[in-house]
């Protein structure tokens, strides 16, 4: 017998939520300009409305999710280009699971990742 609680897959309104709270965050990261700031909190902003008119399985849905987080806190931690590097890698893979049933929504993030990597993060 396990003590641990099955994980629950959120719903989507909770997704959009959480891409909401890390774009607040992003608005308070101290090492980026003014204008970084609100680049960034755009597109993730900007992916959260995308999800309105795509059709995600949830759990992928959740996946993608986890890993915009974890990359925002890398850069809000001010971390070393490896662990932000591993953070990418797998956000790029979780990409490429949605890109056929949601090309908005990977297109957004994409164009998140590579703004990232232009401001050196």
């Amino acid at each position: 017998m396990s003590d641990q609680a099955p994980q629950r897959t959120p719903s989507t309104a909770e997704v959009r939520e959480h891409l909401h709270t890390i774009a607040r965050l992003l608005r308070a990261v101290p090492h980026l300009g003014p204008e970084a700031q609100q680049q960034l909190a755009e597109l993730v902003d900007e992916l959260s409305r995308a999800l309105e008119g795509e059709t995600v399985p949830l759990a992928e849905l959740t996946h993608l999710a986890d890993h915009v987080e974890q990359l925002v806190k890398a850069t809000r931690e001010g971390e070393e280009t490896g662990p932000i590097g591993k953070v990418r890698d797998r956000l790029e893979a979780a990409v490429a699971t949605v890109e056929a049933k949601a090309p908005l929504l990977a297109g957004v993030t994409r164009r998140l990742i590579e703004t990232l990597s232009e401001l050196g993060i």
